[in-house]
């Protein structure tokens, strides 16, 4: 059976050791317990505040085989609170014949927030033996925070190792001029600083990794196989832009085979390559050898800094050791890749379109139209009045209706006009045997006024029996009526040139278009369109302008010009007066154009003085 280790050999063993705070609390809590000669020991942090507070452990030990003792929360609490106070706490555990206690020890780690509690289960003791045990636990109580403090010094030690070397690498890369020499300096640098066997350098020149340096070699052959060996394992990590160690760690997610291959191949135990970038972009890789000491995360840690720092410069040497054609094709692929790359895809994709859609709006044409509204207006169309005053008898036909020539629209009544014709013919009866009695008698002059006064009444009945044959109105043609409403007014009295119907054939219709001011100059004679009437917009008539007024007219509070466009054969359904939309045609124009012509004639009317 092995005996057990010495405190001496645990104190130093924690003194020297550099692990995670998981595993210094394990052998801190062996350490303490060593000293109070405790059967077992839990080091606990308290969690959540004052009045809901819970314990969490840090670490737990229990000698031999015995079953760890569990401590209520409240006994817990009671122990903190006498430990904050002194330092140390010890309460009787179990009945006094047990012998047994436990201690309470307040662990300062330097730290502002709470700090753990030791707790240990230790044989009862008295007089020198308890005094010693509890001088040797108080002194134990300040060990975590010089651990801590040297550990943070060590760190600090370390991050300042970090940034000095970094200087102290650029101020040697610094007087160089020209690429080669520095990547030289570089890995020189590299092999004294990391003591390896070993330093490579490779540049990306196009696609592909190529050999440029190699510590303590001037000069090598780029085609030997060992510099080809070296070039495709440097590649492996330019693959995955990341670095790659050899052996790698376990559970580390990088492919590492061709490492492993170099490796077995050139009897190399130990291999590590890290990216040099610029702009977050790889553009080269280090690649070391060491014979026996692995890399160490402080290493590895310096290494990647000093290569991001080196990176940049080595790249700006790189440009300008370049020919200028060479340099400025450089340019042009690496703004192409941005341009194509996958890095801000949406940002692209969103230019991308934004440019397909200022091409399209630049080239693409298609057909503009003058479009406004119309009005169907007939070219041949009759005005009926009443030919004489008299009044309405009936009424055949209204606004609206189709008519056809010589259908009868309206009747006046003719009984006062043959009355009227039946007293003219008395009065010339009576006129005549006047002028008879006047001749036989040998009265000439009465004779002259009776035949005077026939032919007065001669005319008056040719009058009265002329509005006879007008006493119904007919239509003039075929056509429609466009006013006339009098089924209402029947028996009504009517004047003499009073305007009753207003007839107009279908056969001569068209569009009067009102075409504002701003577009006149886009519609042309014999230019084509379209019409669609407002009572059927899903049918479209072919129109042909014929004649533009030259005068403006002002309606609706805009300035219009009448715009006549003939229409093919009429439609049954036609009626003057009908409105809707027409649609002119006025060339070829750029979508661009047909976009934004409104807006650049308004700055331009706007800005005209500029």
């Amino acid at each position: 059976m092995a005996s057990p280790e010495p405190f001496h050999a645990k104190l130093e063993r924690l003194r020297g050791f550099s692990g995670s705070p998981e595993a210094f609390w394990a052998l801190y809590l062996d350490l303490i317990a060593s000293a109070a000669e405790a059967s077992q020991g839990v080091v606990l942090t308290p969690v959540g505040t004052q009045g809901e507070r819970n314990w969490r452990e840090l670490a737990r030990q229990s000698a031999g085989s015995g079953v760890p003792a569990q401590f209520p929360p409240e006994v817990i609490s009671k122990l903190e609170e006498a430990a904050r106070a002194r330092g140390l706490a010890e309460a009787v555990a179990g009945p006094p014949e047990a012998k047994t206690s436990v201690i309470g020890l307040a662990i300062r780690t330097g730290s502002e927030g709470p700090s753990p509690l030791g707790v240990l289960v230790v044989e009862t003791k008295t007089g020198r033996d308890a005094e010693m045990r509890i001088q040797r636990l108080l002194l134990l109580a300040d060990y975590p925070s010089l651990h801590f403090a040297t550990r943070s010094a060590t760190v600090a030690r370390a991050d300042l190792a970090k940034v000095t070397g970094t200087l102290d690498l650029l101020n040697q890369l610094n007087p160089f001029r020209e690429f080669l020499p520095a990547a030289m300096a570089l890995c020189n640098e590299f092999a004294s600083r990391f003591k390896c066997t070993q330093v490579s350098l490779a540049w990306l020149d196009g696609r592909y990794l190529k050999l440029q340096a190699v510590s303590n070699l001037e000069k090598f052959a780029s085609k030997v196989e060992a510099v080809r060996d070296l070039e495709t394992v440097m590649e492996e990590a330019l693959d995955q832009d990341d670095e790659i160690v050899w052996p790698s760690a376990p559970g580390s997610p990088a492919i590492v085979r061709e490492h492993g291959l170099y490796s077995s191949r050139h009897k190399v135990p130990i291999l590590a390559s890290i990216p040099l970038r610029e702009k977050g972009s790889v553009v080269g890789i280090v690649h070391l050898h060491r014979a026996d000491t692995p890399f160490s995360a402080a290493d590895l840690a310096a290494l990647r800094v000093q290569c991001d720092q080196a990176g940049p410069w080595l790249a700006v040497l790189w440009r300008f050791g370049r020919g200028g054609v060479r340099r400025w094709r450089e340019r042009v692929r690496a703004a192409l890749g941005k341009l194509w790359g996958v890095e801000n895809a949406w940002a692209k994709l969103g230019a991308a379109a934004g440019a397909l859609v200022l091409l399209a709006l630049v080239v693409v044409r298609i057909p503009y139209r003058v479009d406004s509204t119309f009005i169907l207006r007939s070219a041949n169309q009759v005005l009926m009045p009443a030919p004489f005053d008299g009044f309405i008898q009936s009424v055949q036909h209204e606004s609206g209706d189709a008519v056809q020539k010589g259908e009868v629209l309206l009747d006046f009544d003719e009984t006062p006009l043959r009355n009227r014709e039946a007293s003219l013919l008395a009065d010339i009866e009576r006129y005549r045997g006047e002028a008879e009695r006047a001749e036989s008698g040998g009265h000439f002059a009465e004779l002259r006024i009776a035949q005077a006064q026939e032919s007065e009444s001669r005319a008056d009945l040719a009058i009265a029996r002329y509005q006879i044959s007008q006493s119904s109105l007919k239509a003039p043609f075929a056509g429609v009526v466009m006013e006339g409403r009098h089924r209402e007014e029947l028996g009504a009295s009517v004047k003499q040139g009073e305007l009753l119907f207003r007839v107009a054939r279908l056969d001569g219709v068209y569009a009067e278009i009102d075409v504002d001011e701003r577009d006149i100059q886009d519609v042309q004679p014999q230019a084509r369109g379209q019409v669609s009437f407002t009572s059927r917009p899903g049918e479209a008539f072919p129109l042909l302008v014929t004649r533009i007024d030259p005068g403006g007219t002002v309606k609706k509070g805009s300035n219009v010009f009448i715009v006549r466009g003939d229409l093919d054969k009429a439609k049954d359904w036609w009626r003057p007066g009908m409105t809707g939309v027409a649609k002119i045609n006025a060339g070829w124009r750029s979508l661009g154009w047909i976009a934004f012509h409104r807006l650049v004639d308004f700055l331009r009317l706007k800005f005209w003085w500029w």
